[in-house]
């Protein structure tokens, strides 16, 4: 299905070329990125084209370019000032920043803009446990990796601290929080911002946690409901839910999961605890939620990767693996 047109001017090439890769990359990103270095080769495609949004350079600029769309009209800002009533963005900035920009301006207008899936594959997979320090962020994380190299794959942290900013060596722009603003949009919308947020990290998209546990703990069984249903429209084969007991309605969340991983331990307080949520299951009636839990008791490993970039090596990776070859 065809997309509408993001046409970016520019007189150095290299810029131009380098931001379409960066955008084009975004696999749900809305627009179809055209480059020009030359204004006359753009203004006949404007004439003939419907363009929606111009993304123009200083350098490039022209007095009344912006009457060549009917749509968003951006400039990229090189130097201290910049011509007056124009929506003005440096150029110099990550591509990050500026494809939430694009996003945050030109998005609400967009909302008759197709997805290119019916999300009707989507699988959850829940990993939980009661027992503490057991290894589940590294195991969710190595999971997330393994399956990434053949499917689309989202890892979500619901942790109240995940330190995976620091784990990264990044600051994010954003975090899971954000993504309720958008909750109210249409699902169209709603996906599209959530493309714009994930980072990557060996081909497994990742959305920045919450980055306050209090932030996490407001959020209502309601709102975690709606927002399931709107990822279920999205291009994900699998979204890795890493659970915590500080969400609200975790028994319901682990309902919408096709496939439970929950860690044991053989130590008398963690048997005590996996008994005591168990029976909460039974008792609660959410019987169906053991039935698709697959129990993984975790050797002890000599030696655990140093970073998230290489969880795919080692003992931890080789015993997801196997479980991976397993289920999927």
């Amino acid at each position: 299905m065809k997309k509408s047109i993001l046409a970016i001017g520019d007189t150095q090439r290299d810029y131009a070329c380098h931001l379409m890769d960066y955008l084009s990359r975004k696999e749900l990103f809305p627009f179809e990125v055209q480059i020009f270095t030359k204004k006359e080769r753009l203004k006949e495609f404007t004439d003939n084209t419907p363009v929606p949004i111009l993304l123009i350079a200083q350098n490039f600029y022209e007095t009344g370019m912006e009457k060549w769309t009917s749509g968003a009209f951006i400039l990229l800002q090189e130097e201290e000032t910049a011509p007056e009533g124009l929506t003005c963005i440096p150029k110099y900035q990550p591509a990050e920043k500026i494809i939430h920009f694009l996003m945050e301006y030109a998005l609400p207008d967009l909302g008759g803009i197709p997805v290119w899936t019916d999300g009707s594959k989507t699988q959850f997979l829940g990993i939980y446990t009661p027992v503490g320090r057991c290894l589940q962020t590294s195991f969710s994380f190595v999971l997330g990796q393994l399956l990434a190299r053949k499917y689309r794959t989202l890892y979500l942290n619901f942790e109240c601290f995940s330190g995976l900013s620091q784990m990264l060596g990044k600051d994010f722009l954003s975090d899971f929080s954000d993504l309720f603003h958008y909750l109210s949009g249409t699902k169209e919308q709603f996906l599209y911002r959530l493309e714009t947020m994930t980072e990557q990290v060996n081909g497994l998209c990742v959305l920045p946690p919450f980055y306050s546990g209090r932030d996490m703990s407001l959020i209502e069984r309601e709102e975690w409901m709606e927002l399931f249903e709107k990822l279920r429209g999205s291009s994900y084969d699998f979204i890795i839910l890493d659970l915590s007991a500080h969400v609200q309605g975790l028994f319901d969340i682990l309902r919408q999961c096709s496939r439970i991983y929950t860690i044991t331990r053989e130590d008398g307080f963690a048997l005590a605890k996996m008994e005591q949520y168990e029976n909460a299951l039974e008792q609660m009636e959410y019987q169906d939620v053991l039935k698709r839990t697959r129990k993984c008791s975790l050797p002890i490993f000599k030696r655990l990767p140093p970073g998230l970039y290489q969880m795919t090596v080692g003992e931890l990776a080789e015993y997801t693996e196997a479980l991976v070859r397993e289920d999927f």
